[in-house]
């Protein structure tokens, strides 16, 4: 079976979230990083469709999302419920991690946005 989020009680990501995490003052102080910008190319789909390295897809209609199938060292993809339908999250050949390896991921909560980021060492898709 699949991993599932959203929904009551389940874990949620958002990207609001994460920037908050960037922030907060034990990141500032624990962690010292290279920032760089990332930018997303964000897109609406009504149908099954494949991401690109760096996309944002706002999903709808019960679709499916195929993550990409050769994704750059570091590849990150967002993935976000747009109309509260079960939205299917597929590694397209590649394993997603989140509590276990599987090779796809439900999104059942309208608003619940999850970023896939590529574990090249893995290799596998890390929800965060």
């Amino acid at each position: 079976m699949i991993e599932s989020l959203g929904g009551e009680g389940a874990p949620s990501i958002s990207t609001t979230s994460i920037i908050e995490a960037e922030d907060s003052e034990a990141f500032q102080s624990g962690l010292k990083t290279l920032k760089r910008s990332v930018y997303f190319n964000d897109r609406v789909e009504i149908v099954d469709c494949t991401a690109a390295d760096n996309d944002f897809v706002e999903a709808n209609n019960s679709i499916i999302v195929y993550l990409p199938v050769s994704p750059r060292k570091s590849s990150q993809v967002i993935v976000a419920n747009g109309d509260g339908s079960v939205i299917t999250v597929d590694g397209n050949g590649n394993d997603i991690k989140f509590t276990k390896l599987d090779t796809e991921l439900k999104i059942r909560t309208m608003g619940t946005t999850i970023v896939f980021q590529w574990f090249q060492d893995g290799p596998y898709w890390r929800p965060r």
